[in-house]
């Protein structure tokens, strides 16, 4: 009765966002667009986008402005949930809020390190950085070399474990990256338990849990298949916490010989005796990864509807849709027809009655 009380009003809110996400249909007529211009143009009659995409300039039609768009859409959501939000639940957005300061530190490093200047605009969030985070992002966004990036991060956290990436012989854009994810998803780790009830620390632990074993999966699977790397190399690349994917899999995964070698022992494994379970089709295992993610958020609100699984699963969901919209925007830029991106771009087979397979 308690978690119904305290989750009933930002529950109806979340409900009213979502109507608002893209549907299969919304996904069709973007996919339809006959070129970027177009697909842009239809982007204002959504609700969430209308406010961000109206009187759009032909000239900054190149992915980087959009994405610098759909952004602020991202952010302003999250603003919208933040102040509807009580304590404890700004706790757990105060936790998922680092994924957003982790995303803006990668972007601004990739681009740092590639002399081109980032094009985001924080100024509507600037408050909200600025009482979130230690980490200057209007110094960031305008570095333009690793000094001066460093510098920008100086009171963060991550200072200390960037700076001794940099003074390392070992100090690649790779290396920057993952740092930063692992020192993200420790902290999450350690910090999930800080939430007041065991079932919103269940909740977490599931979703976070999965997350990263999936992202060890996905590591592996990418070294297997397109580089050569050693086994003591890529332990070292690896998040090291386990959930359903125990330290005994993970080695037999990390000693297989080839891809197919991988991919048998992984159909051995709790994920990919699940994937039998939840897909259509035969998946690569990004895709795989997506769609576990996807019955994870589902299962979980619908086991515990008056929790934190809603407002996780909204984030999710928007940080999809957003990608998704990207992913079609660059197609239709490369002139794919529309059944070709709702198949192979959006993997969705339009023989199964709407429902998501993988190709």
């Amino acid at each position: 009765m308690t978690s119904l009380i305290e989750y009933s009003a930002i529950n109806t809110k979340i409900k009213a966002m979502q109507s608002r996400l893209l549907n299969l249909n919304d996904y069709k007529n973007l996919a339809e667009s006959a070129n970027v211009a177009e697909a842009v143009s239809k982007l204002q009659y959504y609700k969430n986008y209308s406010v961000f995409f109206k009187d759009f300039p032909n000239d900054k039609l190149h992915r980087s402005y959009i994405e610098k768009l759909l952004i602020k859409s991202k952010f302003n959501d999250f603003g919208k949930l933040y102040k509807f939000a009580d304590l404890k639940q700004k706790r757990f957005l105060n936790l998922y809020f680092m994924s957003y300061e982790t995303e803006l530190l990668k972007r601004c490093l990739r681009n740092c390190l590639s002399y081109r200047p980032l094009d985001i605009d924080l100024s509507e969030h600037k408050t909200f950085f600025n009482r979130h985070s230690k980490v200057d992002f209007e110094s960031l966004i305008k570095a333009d070399s690793i000094n001066s990036f460093l510098d920008s991060i100086s009171k963060s956290i991550y200072y200390a474990p960037l700076e001794a990436v940099y003074k390392s012989s070992h100090s690649s854009i790779f290396n920057y990256e993952l740092c930063i994810d692992i020192l993200y998803f420790k902290t999450v780790w350690k910090s999930k338990d800080k939430m007041y009830s065991k079932m919103n620390v269940k909740i977490l632990e599931k979703f976070f849990g999965t997350k990263l074993d999936l992202l060890n999966i996905q590591w592996i699977y990418r070294s297997k298949k397109y580089y050569n790397i050693s086994e003591a190399q890529l332990y070292s690349m690896l998040i090291p916490i386990y959930y359903k994917l125990d330290e005994t899999a993970l080695k037999k995964l990390i000693s297989a010989t080839d891809i197919n070698d991988f991919l048998k022992i992984f159909e051995t494994t709790y994920y990919g005796m699940m994937s039998k379970k939840i897909l259509y089709e035969k998946a690569d295992i990004e895709s795989f990864s997506a769609e576990i993610m996807r019955a994870v958020n589902l299962d979980s609100v619908r086991k515990n509807p008056y929790s934190v699984a809603l407002l996780n699963s909204y984030l999710f969901e928007k940080e999809e849709e957003i990608s998704r919209i990207i992913s079609v925007i660059e197609a239709v830029r490369f002139g794919y027809n529309a059944d070709r991106i709702m198949s192979e771009i959006l993997n969705i087979n339009k023989n199964n009655n709407g429902r998501r397979s993988t190709a």
